[in-house]
């Protein structure tokens, strides 16, 4: 009895063995297929892609001029600036010109729609002191620490001199100003 249950335990073990490895056969066939197709598309790409012509020549020197362009554009053209910082650059010129400036009025940074947009910052300030002195005050902010300050409009008054007097040079005068100071929009670098 024992070796008849011993015989059947060896052939049900020899049917289990067999489904298994039929089982397997299988899934290898299947996996050489999906082999075959994966190597084909393999192929594919690396052709397409021997296709793709090499890259230009003096790219990665391109590319750094482009970005030192962009920066020196950058420093040329800021962002927007500290208002205080700005209103007290512009009174330590006033004092270094030995003139008296008064800020008015102001209007702070707002956005002007131009192709992208940019930033202005507008401000009205009286300017007293000789004429000499308020011309290279007016000199030196156009041409100074801000290189995007305009000076959109400006008048200047005197004292009224008698008919047939010459105008006294250390006469003071009043400028009455009206300035802009643009700058980029913050950017997302």
């Amino acid at each position: 009895m024992k070796t008849k249950v011993f015989t059947a335990l060896i052939a049900l073990a020899t049917l289990v063995l067999l489904a298994l490895s039929c089982v397997l056969w299988v899934s290898y066939r299947g996996q050489l297929a999906v082999n075959a197709d994966l190597r084909s598309k393999i192929n594919d790409i690396t052709l397409a892609a021997s296709r793709v012509p090499a890259p230009p020549q003096g790219l990665e020197q391109k590319l750094a001029a482009a970005r030192d362009n962009l920066n020196a554009l950058r420093q040329a053209f800021p962002e927007a600036m500290n208002t205080t910082g700005l209103i007290n650059q512009m009174l330590l010129l006033a004092q270094e010109c030995q003139v008296k400036a008064v800020p008015l009025s102001t209007e702070d940074w707002g956005v002007v729609k131009a192709g992208q947009g940019y930033l202005v910052f507008r401000m009205n300030l009286d300017v007293n002191g000789s004429l000499p002195r308020v011309s290279s005050f007016v000199s030196r902010l156009e041409g100074g620490e801000f290189p995007t300050m305009v000076i959109n409009d400006i008048s200047v008054s005197r004292p009224s001199v008698k008919a047939g007097e010459v105008p006294d040079a250390a006469a003071p005068v009043t400028a009455k100003l009206s300035v802009a100071v643009y700058a980029r929009p913050p950017t997302a670098d």
